[in-house]
């Protein structure tokens, strides 16, 4: 049968255990608690003396600088694939007027990325640009 361990109302430990106290007992401080079947229970939960709940989710992480810096590198590369045949029409006399309005689109795209690091939240919450279509 499985018992979770409980010291200071935290789960300590799950273990196998027959219940038998003569062969072993917890330690001083810890109360073995029999878990039925379909409980699922680990170290790190709390028990209020009857019920366990499950431990709080942690924060996410917040990015590093360099994290967000080298996602902004990849989305301006992948904005100067989308510019450069655009400034090639126009260098070639050969643009429409979607192709000047989609250029217009990526290199303001561009300008709002390379000024990721000017933001009040950087780098902990990042509103990032959305890429024109």
């Amino acid at each position: 049968m499985q018992f979770a361990l409980v010291q200071a109302g935290s789960v300590v430990n799950v273990i196998e255990w027959d219940g038998d106290t003569a062969a072993w007992r917890p330690p001083e401080g810890v109360t073995a608690h029999p878990l039925d079947d379909t409980a699922v229970v680990g170290i790190g939960y709390g028990y209020d003396g009857g019920v366990f709940n499950a431990p709080a989710s942690p924060e996410p992480a917040s990015p590093s600088a360099a994290a967000v810096l080298a996602r902004r590198d990849t989305l301006l590369a992948q904005a100067a694939l989308r510019v450069a045949p655009l400034e090639d029409a126009i260098d070639l006399d050969l643009e429409t007027p979607e192709d000047i309005e989609a250029l217009t689109a990526w290199k303001q795209y561009r300008v709002e990325l390379n000024r990721i690091e000017q933001l009040a939240g950087f780098p902990d919450a990042i509103e990032w640009p959305v890429a024109p279509t």
